[in-house]
């Protein structure tokens, strides 16, 4: 069950650096953001908006790592002392 979850939530990770990804090229390129700011301000709120993503997305997927990691080294051991 714990796999399970690993993987489901590694997934949903991928879509939404997918859904990120285009969300910032719109940001950039179609000008969503000059209805609401200035040139040079959505260029500094698309950087902000770009490192905080960084930050919580690899705080995310640090815990989604560590999760997936423990459940081999649980595996590994339930095996070994079977034996």
């Amino acid at each position: 069950m714990n796999h399970l979850f690993a993987k489901l939530f590694g997934f949903l990770l991928n879509i939404l650096h997918i859904f990120f990804l285009v969300f910032i090229f719109l940001w950039f390129y179609k000008g969503f953001g000059n209805e609401y700011a200035r040139g040079g301000d959505v260029a500094l709120i698309g950087a902000g908006i770009f490192i905080a993503y960084i930050i919580v997305m690899g705080v995310i997927t640090t815990f989604v790592s560590i999760r997936q990691n423990l459940s081999e080294i649980n595996q590994k051991i339930s095996n070994s002392t079977k034996l």
